[in-house]
């Protein structure tokens, strides 16, 4: 009998996460966004949320305020930061630094959070919590992976979330009449082929708008079994190309994407992922 293909080690999906999300993140934070040429706000000229650096409409008193000289500071480390947990040096402390940095400097411009920065910066947590670093990293060699199973599988229960919730906040009247949907439309936020076949008339956003929340919870849960998984991330693939084609929306489509890797591959019941890895981590540090 001819035996399948072996799926890729949990530490070599958490390493293509890694620095897919680090590269995404030194991307979004810094001027090589604007030589993209991509359609975000906010968008720094050197770096994101520098002082005076960027902002050509009215901000909002900051949530959290700092002097100039701080924010500046705080830009130019989470730059470091990020950059170091890209390469795999200090993959935890520079990860979550690079996180937490990210969501101070941007509280210093309310109008300038937004779901990509979000899940960018929450992401990079999430993997720097996980055993990112083993892999594809410039790291000492005795500093093996701990429990690489089980952070993986926080990884993908993570990132399914990201479904489920994104579903439920749909749930409510405005969404579910289409009246969202068409005010997206009307302003050209959503714009493209797919929009206008699926989104033309008031009737057609009426009935796309409760199929898009079910979908999303529906497609977040399938992400979480086994036997689903794998039909779940195609058609998660399929819809952000659909979605990317019809609003280009700023770098989330390539975020999603590095964090879909970790879907490759079965890694067994949930009960075993988190329960043998965690067993030998403790075995390990005994």
């Amino acid at each position: 009998m001819r035996r399948g293909r072996a799926a890729p080690a949990p530490e070599t999906l958490l390493g293509i996460a890694r620095v897919g999300m680090g590269a995404l993140f030194l991307t979004r934070t810094t001027g090589l966004a604007g030589l993209l040429s991509l359609s975000v706000f906010p968008l720094g000229r050197v770096l994101l949320g520098w002082p005076d650096g960027a902002g050509a409409v009215a901000h909002l008193a900051p949530l959290l305020p700092l002097p100039s000289w701080a924010v500046a500071g705080a830009c130019l480390a989470r730059t470091l930061a990020a950059a170091l947990f890209t390469l795999g040096l200090g993959t935890r402390p520079a990860g979550i630094a690079a996180g937490l940095l990210g969501y101070l400097v941007v509280a210093q411009d309310p109008l300038g959070f937004n779901m990509t920065l979000h899940t960018i910066y929450l992401g990079t947590i999430v993997l720097a919590c996980a055993d990112s670093g083993s892999r594809f990293a410039l790291k000492p060699p005795f500093a093996p992976a701990r429990a690489p199973r089980a952070g993986l599988g926080m990884v993908r229960l993570w990132v399914a979330s990201i479904y489920i919730w994104a579903g439920i906040a749909k749930l409510h009247g405005d969404w579910l009449s289409g009246r969202v949907l068409g005010t997206l439309v009307e302003g050209g936020i959503v714009r493209g082929p797919v929009a206008a076949v699926l989104l033309s008339t008031p009737a057609h956003r009426a009935t796309a708008a409760p199929l898009v929340a079910a979908g999303e919870i529906l497609l977040g849960l399938a992400l979480c079994a086994r036997r689903t998984r794998r039909v779940a991330l195609g058609v998660a693939v399929v819809v952000h190309a659909l979605f990317q084609a019809a609003l280009a929306p700023d770098l989330f489509t390539a975020v999603m994407a590095s964090l879909l890797v970790t879907f490759v591959g079965d890694i067994g019941p949930w009960r075993e992922v988190f329960g043998v890895d965690a067993r030998a981590a403790e075995v390990a540090d005994a």
